[in-house]
């Protein structure tokens, strides 16, 4: 595990250093080329992935150091700052800078499938929305989501998002949330994994919101609750297990 630095040259967003998780599997000579993870993290916060390493380090043990590589690239620019994973005037083009900059950077740089199957967007909290987000507009990139107790839409704690950032403008607005992406695509080979804490009375009635609107635009959705988990360090990693336990035979990474 290590940093990156991926430049941001079509989007111009400054984002912290991104972090890269390389199995055993990605190590060796004449690696074959492995499924990617991009994971974004919840605010406050910052990349990070010790909870995943760990989780993948032993995954891999059992199955023939077979892991996803992933890469936990920066949306946020600062701890506490919240662009929703979309391109504003304000507060930077995120979005850009995730699928013009991110993308086709762990392309080039790392040896990683190129279909769609073996492309995961996971994320925790506002990361679980921007999993969402990206997994119900670019399914053509992202052929799997795990959204991890997300934001059932972008800025969904401020009454005036609208307003703040698109002029005014609802329905604007409200053709980024999930649901509504999802409402008008066709998804012919998308698995969606949506988990939350069982005691998380804020989040978790938006996330089986958008996992009800993922079933009815035909993807391949579960909805998970973990026990006795709120809002916490509990939920992410329940969900992590829950996101891997469905990864690893759709991925391909499963023993024999």
């Amino acid at each position: 595990m290590g940093t990156i630095d991926i430049p941001n040259t079509n989007s111009g967003f400054v984002a912290r250093k991104a972090l890269a998780y390389l199995p055993p599997a990605a190590l060796v000579a004449n690696a074959l080329a492995l499924p990617v993870i991009i994971q974004l993290n919840g605010m406050p916060g910052s990349p990070g992935l010790d909870d995943p390493k760990a989780m993948l380090d032993k995954l891999a043990a059992s199955n023939k150091g077979l892991a996803p590589i992933v890469i936990n690239p920066d949306q946020l620019g600062s701890p506490t700052v919240d662009p929703m994973c979309l391109d504003t005037d304000s507060l930077g083009k995120v979005e850009t800078y995730i699928m013009k900059d991110v993308v086709p950077y762990v392309r080039s740089h790392f040896n990683v499938l190129q279909d769609p199957k073996d492309w995961t967007f996971e994320g925790f909290s506002n990361g679980g929305e921007c999993a969402a987000y990206f997994g119900a507009k670019y399914p053509k990139v992202f052929g799997n989501i795990v959204d991890i107790s997300g934001d059932e839409y972008p800025g969904v704690e401020d009454k005036s998002t609208a307003k703040n950032y698109f002029g005014g403008d609802k329905a604007a607005y409200e053709a980024t949330w999930p649901a509504n992406i999802m409402a008008k695509g066709t998804y012919p080979d998308t698995m969606a994994v949506f988990t939350a804490g069982a005691l998380d009375d804020t989040f978790a009635p938006g996330v089986k919101r958008t996992y009800e609107a993922a079933v009815k635009a035909g993807m391949k959705a579960t909805y998970t609750e973990i026990p006795g988990a709120g809002h916490d360090g509990a939920a992410l990693d329940g969900g992590l297990a829950a996101g891997y336990a469905a990864l690893y035979p759709r991925l391909g990474l499963s023993k024999p």
